[in-house]
């Protein structure tokens, strides 16, 4: 197992992918979320330029609600996605929930668990170039 590679990460976090509103920039979607803090009083603020993953690539898999209109219910689909780091050298909190946020937020939008509580490594994947992270939420 890469010895580098956090088994949870980014538990500390408080977000809602609930919203439909994608960012331009880390900055302006720290600003969203340090907004989101302030809504809920919460006084720890997280430090978004703190590195969270020593690696330039990383997979990440979550789970998200789709109305299946020919069967009148909702499908889980988990989809997994590649994240670059912009420096091609390591992601930061504030990076790779950007990432995540404007990649899953249209799709979560009808996820009951759309509160976002970390990731957690895929302890099979530690040790291949790219490793997968799932996402976890809660509702």
């Amino acid at each position: 197992m890469n010895k580098n590679l956090p088994e949870r990460m980014m538990r500390n976090i408080y977000w809602s992918f609930a919203e439909n509103e994608q960012y331009a920039t880390v900055a302006d979607f720290v600003k969203a979320v340090n907004k989101y803090y302030d809504d809920l009083s919460v006084e720890d603020y997280v430090d978004f330029d703190k590195v969270v993953l020593d690696i330039p690539t990383v997979q990440i898999q979550y789970l998200y609600n789709e109305f299946d209109e020919e069967e009148e219910d909702y499908n889980e689909i988990e989809p997994m996605i590649v994240f670059h780091a912009k420096n091609k050298k390591h992601f930061t909190a504030g990076e790779l929930l950007f990432n995540i946020h404007n990649e899953v937020v249209s799709k979560m939008i009808d996820t009951p668990a759309h509160f976002f509580e970390g990731f957690l490594l895929y302890k099979e994947s530690a040790d291949k170039e790219v490793p997968l992270y799932f996402m976890t939420c809660g509702s």
